[in-house]
């Protein structure tokens, strides 16, 4: 295994998959797919350059996977809490989790080659719905005293399934602006009557961003009713 790569997933499990994906990726790139794929050594360069300046690869020791020229890339996630879990952090502020693992992407991978699309044709319409919520409540909370809570959180907010109302309730509260508004804007995708006090609390925030994202979630959980709730992608 490269002693690099290893050094970069820091997690030995999280590496055996990464190397694994990178040799299963080698064998396929020579039939000339070009989706902007990242063979190994590209991978570990761009990761290192982007650990350098990005805040969510930084904290949550993500991976390159990709760079295909579009501002745009898919990143394999090494923080325990989130580990395998694969992150498209995108330059237009839609960056979240979109697939659970790196047998996902590929597949996602092979299906944009065979139909002549983009990987991200295939994404979810949603964030994916991670399963060690507590774990993940936990790193969302653990990065609010950090400089990265800004930009990291928010992205993970949309991974939520929705069902602590208490935790819910504290983070559409929070001061900060983005923090509060995805909390809104995950409710909005996924729309529940039940997440009505949730919203109430984000329309009395002193942002009138979040009041904005408050109504928006209002008016989808309207317009679907208990109908429309979905907590899994």
């Amino acid at each position: 295994m490269n002693r690099d790569l290893a050094t970069l997933a820091g997690d030995p499990k999280l590496a055996q998959d990464a190397s694994a994906y990178f040799h299963t990726l080698g064998t396929w790139l020579d039939a000339g797919p070009e989706l902007g794929l990242l063979n190994e050594a590209a991978a570990i360069a761009l990761t290192r350059e982007f650990r350098s300046f990005h805040p969510v690869v930084q904290g949550l020791h993500g991976i390159l996977l990709d760079d295909p020229d579009t501002s745009n890339h898919h990143v394999l996630l090494g923080h325990e809490a989130v580990s395998g879990a694969i992150f498209y952090l995108a330059h237009d502020g839609d960056s979240r989790i979109v697939f659970d693992g790196l047998d996902s992407f590929l597949a996602a991978a092979r299906e944009a080659a065979a139909s002549g699309t983009a990987i991200e044709d295939q994404h979810p319409d949603h964030a994916c719905i991670l399963r060690d919520q507590p774990a993940l409540e936990s790193l969302i909370a653990s990065l609010r005293p950090t400089p990265h809570y800004e930009d990291t959180a928010p992205v993970l907010i949309a991974s939520l399934d929705l069902t602590d109302v208490e935790f819910l309730s504290a983070l559409v509260r929070d001061p900060d602006v983005y923090v509060a508004e995805a909390v809104l804007r995950a409710i909005a995708a996924r729309p529940s009557a039940t997440l009505l006090p949730i919203v109430d609390a984000g329309a009395r925030h002193d942002h009138v961003m979040v009041r904005n994202a408050a109504d928006a979630a209002r008016c989808r959980i309207a317009a679907c009713g208990d109908a429309g709730i979905s907590r899994e992608d």
